[in-house]
């Protein structure tokens, strides 16, 4: 990384800065480091780069929800229970 030789300021709220700091200490990281991660990724950044980086977090988004994992043949009866008692409720015929 290049080195570090101007200081800019940046107001931010409170809570805003409170959460930066919970998550710089929880990556063991400063808060500068995570602003300057973020300016890179959003500005400097292919636009292809951009989408996989926002395509992961998406992802580790929905691997932190711990949503249960069922065989697909279960999923689509499912899927068609739900889409059936949709239909009776419109009224609509099969």
């Amino acid at each position: 990384m290049a080195t570090l030789g101007r200081r800019v300021q940046v107001l931010m709220p409170d809570e805003m800065v409170q959460q930066l700091t919970t998550l710089a200490q929880e990556q063991e990281q400063s808060v500068g480091h995570l602003i300057r991660e973020a300016v890179v990724q959003l500005y400097f950044t292919d636009e292809s780069e951009r989408e996989l980086t926002k395509r992961r977090r998406l992802m580790e988004e929905m691997i932190a929800l711990n949503l249960p994992i069922d065989d697909w043949e279960s999923v689509e009866a499912e899927i068609e229970t739900m889409w059936e008692s949709t239909i009776d409720v419109l009224g609509e015929e099969r």
